[in-house]
């Protein structure tokens, strides 16, 4: 065997661990987002979790601040109901809401 052959082996076998390592997060994060699906389903109505499920392909940020509201309010039993399309309307809102502030300019 020569040192060129040595070498391929080993990037080859270092290139399967990094391969491995790389499919075993993809597999965390994949029942990470499927055990949030699971919370949010219980905790929306149908007609919301649709809505917000489409919020998730148009703005990936957006969908995750809701997610985070909606599961922190379920765990810790603050919601009285399953969320509802009206509710989830309302939460986008208050959380795109654009806080421009004003500039007074008073002259001499």
């Amino acid at each position: 065997m020569d040192v060129n052959s040595l070498e391929e082996g080993e990037n080859g076998g270092q290139r399967q661990k990094l391969l491995r390592k790389k499919l075993a997060e993809m597999q965390r994060m994949q029942e990470a987002e499927a055990q949030l699906r699971s919370v949010l389903r219980a905790a929306m109505e149908s007609d919301a979790y649709e809505r917000l499920m489409n919020v998730r392909i148009s703005s990936p940020e957006v969908y995750m601040q809701v997610a985070r509201v909606i599961v922190t309010l379920h765990s810790n039993k603050q919601l009285a109901a399953k969320v509802s399309e009206k509710d989830l309307r309302g939460l986008l809102v208050r959380l795109t809401e654009k806080h421009e502030g004003t500039i007074d300019i008073k002259r001499k």
